[in-house]
């Protein structure tokens, strides 16, 4: 972790910065398990080009997360969107898994969805990785699915020339049925958006926890 960095967090959380042990696992930024002086530990991420806001939004993800009360999320502690932009979080030290480590996921993935949203969409755009992610409100599932998620992702392989022309046509195709695709209308659910195995995560006691 570079001087500066340090600096700027110890400031940022009224401690000094004593030890910053580099950790594993991110594909995307650098992340660190860090001590401060005043004997707290939190996690820290940082990302040297990180594009303006990405930290912010993730910060606000996870507290429209733990809104539901569902399942664990850590704590946004702070975030900085300038350079050096990073995100402190609540450090979780991961236990071994409970027996019913997946039931409970289970769970409280239903509790998580069943709390609900206020629409398809959110009243902000975040990233998916590190690339800008729209979440314009639409009228239904199978619209915001489209419009927001797929045909980004699409265009912008077509513009990089990662896909064909019968790829496009297939999902042209796919365009004009896919709400009969995606099943019957349902009210808006709160999903994590990212949930795979690299975002979920093990805590102190071994229950469930996204990232």
């Amino acid at each position: 972790m570079s001087p500066e960095l340090r600096a700027i967090i110890g400031r940022e959380l009224g401690a000094q910065v004593k030890r910053a042990a580099r950790l594993g696992g991110g594909s995307i930024n650098e992340a660190y398990e860090v001590s401060l002086s005043d004997g707290r530990e939190v996690f820290v991420k940082t990302h040297a080009s990180a594009p303006g806001g990405m930290f912010g939004a993730e910060a606000r993800g996870l507290r429209w997360l733990a809104e539901a009360g569902a399942i664990r999320v850590p704590t946004a502690i702070a975030f900085s969107d300038s350079r050096p932009a990073f995100l402190v979080l609540e450090l979780l030290q991961p236990a071994r898994r409970r027996q019913d480590f997946d039931q409970e996921l289970g769970r409280g993935l239903a509790t998580l969805h069943a709390f609900g949203a206020p629409g398809f969409g959110l009243d902000h755009d975040n990233f998916i990785g590190s690339l800008p992610q729209s979440n314009a409100r639409a009228e239904g599932w199978p619209t915001f699915y489209w419009a927001s998620r797929l045909e980004p992702q699409l265009r912008m392989a077509a513009d990089r020339g990662l896909i064909d022309r019968s790829m496009r046509a297939q999902f042209d195709a796919l365009s004009r049925v896919i709400a009969e695709r995606v099943g019957p209308p349902e009210p808006p659910s709160r999903l994590h958006g990212d949930l795979w195995g690299g975002n979920l995560h093990v805590d102190e006691s071994g229950r469930p926890c996204l990232i």
